[in-house]
């Protein structure tokens, strides 16, 4: 039941941890957005990593 418990709650944060990490594409900045339609015209991309130092 612990170890149970203890799996949840690791779940849990990596989670939360990630909401603040990941983010829609379209809440990049406008240059950002453009940079990525330019450069990468094919690619469908509808998540992103936000730089942690930003």
């Amino acid at each position: 039941m612990k170890l149970k418990l203890g799996l949840a709650a690791l779940l849990g944060a990596t989670v939360l941890f990630a909401r603040d990490i990941i983010v829609p594409a379209s809440e990049l900045p406008r240059n950002a957005q453009d940079f990525i339609s330019k450069n990468f015209k094919t690619a469908q991309i509808a998540l992103v990593k936000k730089d942690i130092d930003s």
